[in-house]
């Protein structure tokens, strides 16, 4: 399904607790209104950013990028901040809800499936991974708050302090 189709889902659907491909279970989450999801989705992106950064050397991480129209490289994306504000919390809320999330990803993420990447902490990167600093900034901040296993998100922010991320949304899985 085209996410072209999935955003008036969302607000029609979803929102009503609707979930596509759930196996005969709707995830709470999903029962909830828009403005709960959202501000559910920027509780969790505060309490993260409040978090101090472990000190490891290396991670890896799965993220699921939610783009908006006119983002460099994304072309084919035509979803507005604010529709791609409540796909976000409406994935991110699944994923804490215990959906699988690389199905989340390969159905829904505007990054090349399957979206996971090596990320070491400072210096070059190895032949699988790259520095902290390649990848959008939001994303290396929020990978070195998680904690193995855990989801946050990146917001969409263009510019501001801290800078955050350009594209869109990203929903951030930790995998170790």
């Amino acid at each position: 399904m085209k996410l072209r189709t999935v955003i008036p889902l969302l607000a029609l659907g979803l929102a009503a607790g609707c979930s596509e491909g759930a196996s005969g279970s709707t995830p709470e989450s999903t029962a909830e209104t828009p403005a709960v999801l959202i501000g559910r989705m920027d509780a969790s992106v505060a309490e993260l950013a409040a978090r101090p950064e472990h000190g490891a050397d290396a991670l890896e991480l799965q993220q699921l990028l939610i783009g908006i129209a006119g983002a460099p490289g994304l072309a084919a994306v035509t979803r507005t901040p604010e529709e791609a504000r409540l796909l976000a919390a409406t994935l991110f809320a699944r994923a804490r809800d215990g959906e699988d999330f690389d199905t989340l990803v390969r159905s829904f993420s505007d990054d090349r499936y399957p979206g996971i990447y090596e990320l070491t902490a400072g210096g070059e990167g190895g032949p699988e991974s790259m520095p902290r600093s390649d990848m959008v900034r939001g994303v290396g901040d929020l990978a070195w708050r998680l904690e193995v296993g855990e989801v946050g998100v990146v917001p969409y922010e263009p510019g501001g302090e801290p800078a955050v991320s350009p594209l869109g949304f990203h929903v951030v899985k930790r995998s170790r």
